[in-house]
């Protein structure tokens, strides 16, 4: 269980990242009609996750911390926060040895503007990753250095805490055969002080 919440954080990661690469408006003109895209002078707080899961008989792991990029952005009727995220993982396949990685990702997360104790939200993240084998059970990466994708989804449960799935993806582009790149779809548990 731990290791499909890890796994489900990580992909949240990813499409948050797609969703904050939206430019910001710098001051609106007041002539013209209210802009779509503006700044929030809310100010974004670092946060802490856990992801977990397991799949083709590897269990990942990892831990999340997220560092705020910027402010938040008020986009399509919600915020948008985007966030440097530095992680730090474990993969232990079911035959051969433990892997662990560390890695960094640019993080954006969008969640509707709606009230209410419980509100939805999507993420995304792209960064590097480092492996220290270059090999996950039976996948092959190839290399050592490591692109990273995540997506996912989730709700958030008051103001401080957030649950959901993310799919996460390692692989070196093809940079070095073979290259079998390792998935894994993980449930993510984060919290905001």
């Amino acid at each position: 269980m731990k290791r499909i919440l890890i796994r489900n954080l990580s992909l949240l990661g990813c499409a948050l990242a797609i969703v904050a690469s939206a430019p910001t408006a710098a001051s609106p003109d007041p002539t013209a009609a209210t802009h779509p895209i503006r700044p929030i002078a809310t100010p974004v707080s670092p946060t802490v996750a856990l992801t977990h899961g397991t799949q083709s008989g590897i269990t990942h792991t990892a831990a999340v911390i997220r560092l705020p990029f910027a402010e938040s952005v008020e986009l399509w009727t919600g915020r948008v926060h985007s966030h440097w995220q530095v992680e730090a993982g474990r993969w232990e396949p079911r035959t051969g040895n433990a892997v662990n990685h560390a890695a960094a990702a640019w993080h954006v997360s969008w969640q509707p503007g709606t009230a209410g104790v419980i509100r939805p939200y999507v993420e995304a993240a792209v960064g590097l990753a480092v492996f220290d084998h270059t090999q996950v059970g039976v996948r092959r990466l190839g290399s050592h250095l490591h692109f990273t994708e995540q997506i996912g989804a989730g709700l958030q449960l008051g103001h401080g805490w957030r649950v959901g799935w993310r799919y996460v993806h390692y692989s070196n582009a093809g940079l070095r055969p073979p290259n079998d790149g390792v998935d894994m779809h993980a449930l993510t548990v984060q919290w905001t002080p």
